[in-house]
């Protein structure tokens, strides 16, 4: 009889256990239940453990591991089979999809002769090229672009643009009419002998027609405005409304003449429609591109004082006369997008026969008089009002002496100022906006004292956007102070005396910065400028030296031996 599987007799087992237990044999137990276990399998035909001997359970048991390592290796070799033929599918999905995609692009042509070619300046055409019956066959392209520039002949050009109150004939120069050159060329390298288009260059045509609506009765008119100078010499803008009026319709005379000129016609007339139209430009945008950027101010002594010697007064008035001359030379600048201001240009040579007076001015680590001394005063102010209005500055120089005026604490205007020497050195800048750049300049009596005159710098041009601002600052890298004094004899000075002839001045190395600030927080620096003041030492004359008694001479001043110079030296 057979065990259902998985339900081993009862009884035979009990009495399995019991025998086990009675003799003492633990490992017949174990091997039963083994047998027992595979009994349950279905194997009824194997014969009872008890049955066998020591050898035939180990030879069984071996075969089982036999068995289970063959069945271990059967599923790896099928799993690793399964893994490379998963592989091996997509590979070969992947290669036929490129393959697809290299037929794909071999369809195409690489090259066909009938293709246009780009062709350089350098590139030979074709022995068969010519162009309305002129041949460029072997030339170049430069050369047969030449060529067919000074011999190709335009048509006879007439249309004429008839309306109410205007009667105008345009010709070939009005309209911009040309020849299709570049285009011809290559289609007469590819075809042989070919013929060029006629074209019109439109914008040519439109500045044509602007002009004519400048003459029909009522045209519209844009806003405009003048620049008024006050009698103190300030500038500033006045602003005119523009007025409604009657426009052409530029796009159908366009049109109309372009139609003819494709048709090979070259001459007709033309009723130009009109529209009322409002003005192009209003005030609101020229006080947009007329928007104070940036101003500075710097103040001047033109009237002596009390104290002063007779010099110090007549240098004081003779700045102020070379000051308020070189501002009234420059009391509106004009300057179109990309033009360069130079102050020397401007001023001319600064001699007393054109009208400059002498005074002060730095020079060789010292002062002293020259006709036009001052006026680096006013190229100062400018280069402090330009940079603020982020203008670009394309020649700077600092004199070798800081100036004490560029700002009311002295160590925060080194590397602000701007020196200039005729024919030596210049102060320069240049427009980089879009629009035009205006510049005015004057001189007015400071509200503080009546005895000084402030030079004021305004820069006009295109708004900045909103939020935007140019703030300066510098930074000392170097200082050395100025401690020593440099002596020099004076044979006709008083003997024992000393006199300052040269004021001593400290080093400073200077780079002073423009940064650009967005709604007052820091964005970038976008100029810099390195200043180098040197070391100037305190220069002093001294009388000759005095002669002392000699032991000897009995103290007489009169008689005798020369006695010892004691030099009057530190």
């Amino acid at each position: 009889m057979y065990e259902k599987r998985g339900e081993p007799k009862k009884a035979g087992a009990a009495k399995a256990r019991t025998g086990a237990m009675r003799n003492g044999t633990v490992q017949d137990f174990s091997v039963r239940q083994a047998s027992g276990s595979r009994a349950g399998s279905g194997s009824s035909r194997r014969p009872p453990a008890s049955a066998m001997s020591s050898d035939e359970l180990r030879k069984r048991q071996e075969a089982k591991k036999r068995r289970i390592r063959k069945r271990r290796i059967q599923f790896i070799s099928i799993l690793i089979f399964f893994l490379l033929a998963i592989g091996g599918l997509i590979f070969a999905v992947i290669f036929a999809v490129n393959s697809c995609n290299s037929e794909a692009v071999s369809t195409e042509p690489t090259a066909s002769p009938s293709a246009e070619v780009q062709l350089g300046d350098d590139s030979m055409l074709s022995e068969t090229a010519s162009v309305n019956g002129i041949s460029i066959g072997g030339k170049t392209v430069s050369d047969a672009r030449a060529e067919l520039s000074a011999n190709l002949q335009l048509p006879e050009v007439a249309f004429l643009i008839q309306g109410e109150g205007l009667e105008q004939t345009l010709n070939a120069t009005d309209i911009g009419l040309e020849f299709d050159i570049d285009t011809a060329i290559e289609q007469a390298n590819q075809r042989g002998a070919v013929s060029a288009q006629v074209i019109i260059n439109e914008e040519t045509l439109l500045q044509t027609l602007y002009g004519l609506n400048e003459n029909l009765p009522n045209h519209a008119t844009n806003a405009s405005f003048t620049i008024e100078t006050d009698s103190n010499g300030k500038s500033s803008f006045v602003y005119s409304e523009g007025q409604n009026g009657v426009q052409l319709n530029y796009d159908t005379i366009v049109s109309a003449v372009k139609s003819n000129v494709e048709q090979g016609t070259y001459t007709a007339t033309i009723v130009p429609e009109a529209t009322v139209s409002e003005p192009a430009v209003t005030v609101d945008d020229l006080k947009k591109q007329t928007t104070l950027l940036a101003e500075y101010t710097t103040t001047y002594r033109f009237k002596g004082t009390s104290s002063m010697t007779e010099d110090e007064k007549a240098n004081c008035e003779a700045r102020d006369i070379n000051i308020r001359k070189a501002a009234e030379m420059m009391s509106v600048i004009t300057l179109e997008p990309g033009s360069v201001f130079s102050f020397n240009n401007t001023t001319g040579k600064r001699s007393a026969q054109n009208g400059w007076a002498e005074a002060k001015a730095v020079y060789g680590g010292g002062y002293r008089l020259e006709t036009g001394g001052g006026v680096c005063q006013v190229s100062t102010t400018m280069f402090n009002a330009l940079i603020r209005a982020n203008v670009e500055i394309v020649n700077r120089k600092g004199h070798t002496i800081p100036s004490d005026y560029v700002t009311t604490k002295f160590e925060q205007g080194l590397g602000f100022d701007a020196t200039v020497d005729y024919g030596n050195i210049d102060f320069k800048f240049r427009n980089n906006g879009d629009t035009t750049l205006y510049v005015f300049v004057y001189v007015t009596t400071n509200k503080e004292s009546s005895r000084k005159r402030d030079v004021n710098v305004e820069v006009y041009g295109q708004a900045f956007e909103e939020g935007v601002s140019y703030r300066t600052r510098n930074e000392i890298l170097e200082h050395i102070e100025s401690v020593e004094i440099e002596y020099i004899e004076d044979k006709d000075q008083e003997a024992g005396t000393e006199i300052v002839v040269r004021e001593g001045h400290d080093f400073y190395l200077v780079m002073s910065y423009v940064d650009k600030y967005v709604n007052g927080e820091f964005v970038e620096t976008v100029m810099s400028f390195e200043s180098e003041y040197p070391l100037i030492l305190e220069r002093r004359s001294i009388g000759p030296a005095i002669a002392t008694p000699s032991p000897d001479s009995g103290g007489s001043s009169g008689g005798g031996g020369d006695g010892e110079l004691i030099p009057v030296l530190p």
